[in-house]
């Protein structure tokens, strides 16, 4: 989050497996939805037990919101959820199966609400991608990372003013990179910007990514 003096606005870029996941499953599947249509076909399996378009922007959009409201508790003060423990050493089978449901509450998989099936297959899909070889962190990007995020630590001062001049109807902006093969940025409301990977952008363009992005959120157009 990158707040100026002691304004409580703030701006992130903030990475986040579960909002990648939604769009990994995308790509797994070859499920395609605005913006992420520019990808080849996939194994169809979720398509065949009846995910579709809609169903899948309801999902991602509560999985963005979700990670949101955790950042923005954070952000104004709030506490990190609690840590689960075992009470007993060793664990019981029915301690071991608690821990199994209070942790599987908290991933993607868990807030679809819609076909059990469908809820079923992400579970499947959502331990494959955990297990993958480099597990994705959620963690802050930086531009003082080489090549991590375009620009300079001064263009980003002023990129931060120009999206809190857009932005300042709106509690603060969070931006999610993910990984997918196109340039797209996708709005979610009321204060969120998915967009893929910053390694890929050019800074012009990211710069009128995340402005005209903003822009839309707050209901406004750029001048």
């Amino acid at each position: 989050m990158h707040p100026i003096g002691g304004d409580r606005w703030g701006w992130s870029l903030t990475g986040s497996r579960s909002v990648d996941f939604c769009v990994w499953v995308l790509l797994h599947d070859g499920l395609r939805v605005r913006p992420f249509d520019i990808h080849p076909n996939g194994d169809e399996r979720l398509r065949q037990l009846d995910m579709d378009a809609a169903s899948w922007a309801r999902w991602f959009e509560t999985v963005v919101n979700r990670d949101v409201e955790d950042q923005e508790r954070l952000r104004v003060g709030g506490d990190f959820e609690p840590m689960l423990v075992y009470e007993s050493d060793p664990p019981t089978i029915a301690e071991q199966l608690q821990m199994k449901e209070a942790l599987r509450a908290n991933t993607p998989p868990a807030l679809w609400t819609e076909s059990a099936q469908v809820g079923e297959l992400l579970d499947g899909l959502w331990d494959d991608y955990s297990s993958r070889p480099v597990l994705r962190r959620n963690r802050r990007a930086r531009w003082d990372r080489d090549g991590e995020v375009p620009g300079t630590a001064q263009q980003h001062m002023e990129l931060y003013s120009s999206l809190h001049e857009l932005g300042s109807d709106l509690p603060s902006l969070h931006c999610y990179p993910v990984a997918y093969p196109a340039l797209v940025v996708r709005e979610v409301a009321p204060m969120a910007l998915v967009l893929t990977s910053l390694r890929q952008w050019t800074w012009e363009r990211y710069r009128d990514a995340l402005l005209t992005g903003v822009a839309s959120l707050a209901g406004e157009t750029r001048p």
